[in-house]
């Protein structure tokens, strides 16, 4: 049988803060993994779209530095990223000479006077975009991102690049279409409070109101909601979805706020608001104890909503927009009773970078439950870098372009009686990404593994079935730790993994575990950091024998080779599980 050996590289990129194309107001940029950006000199700039650079200031009273860049000409944009930090910077202060940056926090603590911050900059000298207004999705016009693996004997696939990186931040370039109206979840209830038609004044009616006060919105069509700012309590009721927020593709959210806390909005339906990437509809980064129910938030250019610490999704249908359906940081957050589907449907933002159904960053004890994830541009349910204690329970994860779900550079985590089926195939959106190796599994991890031994990653009483993997821990690259702001609890490596009493179901690709060799990762993985299958049930294809579909060598992975049953076995994994047609 021949080794299995193969590398990935991801480069990601930061957003980007469009200046004169947007609303002046401060954006907040979600940091994220991102390849290593050399400094650059004054000369460049001219010659290239974009350049990045290490910069580093003093923040003042205000936790903000003004920034002399230095450049030959003014940029059209500028990202700024600093590991787990939230940096914002002000459109409108975007000078010839100088820009305004302002650190918001970092892990959900907020900066102080004085400290020296060092981030990453980049500049862009191309024309800025907006979304669309409404172009109506066709999946034979949708960009589909693919990567080459080899189908020789030997399953070398080549080093997966993300193919469509552009050298500046993916812009929204459409507003799909829903072809189907969705039916509330929640029956209606009869609200009081300060009553709202579409003629309101509605961000003076909140401004007069005391905190804590429920306002109550008629139905209709509301066309001058803009960046609603809430006070602390404060509940929005959109009478069962029958008051629609639109913001004609033009008015960048609908909620916005990163200091209210324990708003509740629910019973809305939100939709054309041009987000910018990584941000949501309704968007609380920053802002704690959010509760969003029972709403329809589609046709957005980015996410539906973005949340923090305390957060309570429940019940929403989030589809059809343009990024993903959610994004999701901080404590103690909840997203239940979800459907999560149709987001990046033309696959117009990269989908390895951050798009599909939704991604977490840097969260402690966020759960996801209940949730029904569908038909996405990008992985299902995706957690990226320092989420620590998140759980994935009865999810029904099917279709999507990527994995189904995915903890990626991450910590302890339970993964438990989800519905896993045809992720990552030619039948998924855009073809699906069928990357080879054992990448678009229906369970993934990597890089990722618990603390402790006597506290593992649980993967179990998962039914998984013909995707375009089973259940793959890849322990890949081999450094571990990808890009700064990573390993926030340890090492990004595969260990403490128990996979148990999950039915996997495959006719292509393998489930099972392999490790990064070409640099050096060794066998540790399959032999002293405590990584286990036990008792799980496997049924494959119409044969036993595997079909060598090209990425995968047979029905399992291990210690570099590709095993049957027996070897399987034989190098002590599932001695009490079952394998069978």
């Amino acid at each position: 049988m021949p080794p299995i050996r193969t590398a990935r590289s991801r480069v990601i990129i930061a957003a980007v803060l469009a200046a004169g194309a947007m609303v002046a107001a401060p954006i907040a940029v979600q940091a994220a993994k991102k390849a290593p950006v050399a400094a650059t000199t004054v000369a460049e700039s001219t010659a290239l779209s974009s350049v990045g650079r290490d910069e580093s200031c003093v923040l003042d009273a205000n936790s903000g530095c003004t920034v002399a860049y230095g450049l030959s000409q003014k940029p059209t944009a500028i990202a700024a990223t600093a590991g787990s930090a939230i940096l914002s910077i002000d459109p409108a202060k975007i000078t010839d000479t100088t820009y305004r940056l302002q650190a918001v926090s970092k892990n959900g603590t907020p900066y102080s006077a004085g400290k020296k911050l060092r981030y990453t900059a980049r500049y862009y000298f191309g024309t800025a975009t907006t979304a669309s207004t409404s172009p109506t999705p066709t999946a034979s016009t949708s960009p589909t991102p693919t990567a080459t693996s080899t189908a020789s004997s030997t399953p070398t696939a080549s080093t997966p690049t993300t193919t469509s990186t552009p050298t500046s931040s993916p812009t929204a370039t459409s507003t799909p279409t829903a072809t189907s109206t969705p039916t509330s979840t929640t029956s209606p209830t009869t609200c009081t409070g300060v009553q709202i038609t579409p003629a309101s004044s509605v961000q003076a009616a909140i401004d007069a109101a005391p905190t804590g006060t429920t306002f109550c919105f008629a139905p209709g069509t509301y066309t001058n909601v803009s960046a609603l700012s809430p006070k602390a309590g404060d509940v929005f009721d959109g009478g069962n979805r029958a008051a629609v927020l639109d913001g004609g593709n033009s008015r960048q959210y609908a909620f916005r706020s990163s200091t209210a806390a324990n708003v509740t909005v629910r019973g809305f339906k939100i939709q054309h608001y041009a987000t910018p990437l990584q941000q949501g509809a309704i968007q609380s980064f920053g802002a704690t104890g959010w509760t969003i129910e029972n709403n329809h938030i589609t046709l957005n250019a980015a996410s539906a909503v973005a949340t923090d610490s305390g957060a309570r999704v429940l019940n929403n249908l989030l589809d059809w927009n343009t990024q993903q359906g959610y994004a999701a940081h901080g404590q103690n957050i909840l997203y239940d009773g979800n459907e999560i589907a149709h987001n990046n449907p033309n696959l117009a933002v990269d989908a390895t970078w951050e798009a599909g159904g939704g991604k977490a960053w840097a969260t402690r004890y966020a759960r996801f439950s209940n949730n029904n994830v569908h038909d996405n541009g990008g992985n299902g349910l995706w957690d990226d870098t320092n989420n620590i204690y998140i759980t994935y329970d009865h999810n029904t994860v099917t279709n999507n372009w990527g994995a189904g779900i995915y903890h990626e550079i991450g910590y302890d985590a339970t993964i438990t009686n989800n519905t896993v089926v045809g992720n990552g195939t030619s039948a998924s959106p855009g073809g699906g990404q069928r990357l080879g190796w054992m990448w678009d599994a229906g369970i993934q991890l990597r890089g990722s593994g618990a603390l402790t031994a006597a506290s593992p990653i649980l993967i179990s009483g998962n039914t998984v079935t013909n995707n375009y993997n089973g259940i793959a821990l890849l322990d890949s690259p081999a450094s571990g730790c990808t890009g700064a702001g990573e390993g926030a609890y340890g090492p990004c490596v595969v260990q403490n993994v128990l996979v148990k009493d999950n039915t996997v179901t495959m006719n292509q690709g393998a489930t099972g575990a392999v490790a990064d060799g070409a640099d050096g990762a060794g066998s540790a993985v399959f032999t002293s950091r405590n990584n286990h299958f036990e008792h799980n049930t496997y049924h494959v294809g119409s044969s036993l024998t595997h079909p060598n579909d090209g990425h995968a060598y047979g029905w399992f992975a291990w210690a570099g080779q590709w095993p049957g049953w027996a070897q399987w076995q034989g190098s002590g994994n599932d001695t009490t599980g079952n394998f069978g047609l």
